[in-house]
């Protein structure tokens, strides 16, 4: 297990030689228990950025969630915020977003949510330790893609009002993720 991988906020390495695809599935098998509600599986958002490694990682992440029993809605490719937005949109009981955020395109990591704040310090040191252990079984998981990129956009622009002045902007699609949105 890549120990270094696990930061104050977040976890992230290079995508091909730290985050293989047991490390992935060992993570979401921790994230299923630990993300749990008292009594019931988790329901969870996954999102992914445009990364190359991004599908391999979701992919195995995703089978670590069913796995530990995890409800799991796949939000599709998008910014952070998405991830975000899935979360609350769907009164979900947390998200993990499978992105490499700023760094180099061979990076890539996972940003967490539990509930609706972040999941990260001692949370994060205990979600180490807990990849290192034996699972048990777990029934009931399962996976669902779910588009809810025009709820998104809806939730954006409706907060935006231009007014009467007409002038020239530019918008930022930042990592090329939040494009096509």
């Amino acid at each position: 297990m890549s120990d270094h991988v696990f930061r104050e906020y977040d976890i992230r390495g290079v995508a091909e030689r730290d985050l293989s695809d047991d490390f992935a599935e060992r993570l979401g098998r921790g994230l299923a228990e630990m993300l749990a509600p008292e009594g019931r599986a988790p329901t969870l958002v996954v999102a992914r950025d445009c990364r190359l490694s991004g599908e391999r990682l979701e992919n195995a992440l995703v089978r670590g969630l069913v796995a530990g029993g995890a409800q799991v809605v796949r939000v599709g490719v998008g910014p952070t915020p998405l991830m975000y937005f899935g979360v609350h949109h769907l009164n979900a009981d947390g998200g993990i977003m499978v992105t490499g955020s700023h760094n180099p395109a061979e990076d890539n990591g996972f940003k967490i949510m539990k509930g609706k704040a972040s999941f990260f310090g001692t949370q994060l040191v205990a979600l180490r330790a807990r990849t290192k252990q034996p699972f048990g079984e777990v029934a009931g998981g399962s996976a669902r893609d779910q588009d809810i990129s025009d709820a998104y956009v809806e939730a954006l622009t409706s907060r935006v009002e231009l007014g009467p002045h007409r002038f020239p902007f530019v918008i930022d699609a930042g990592n090329g993720g939040a494009g096509p949105l």
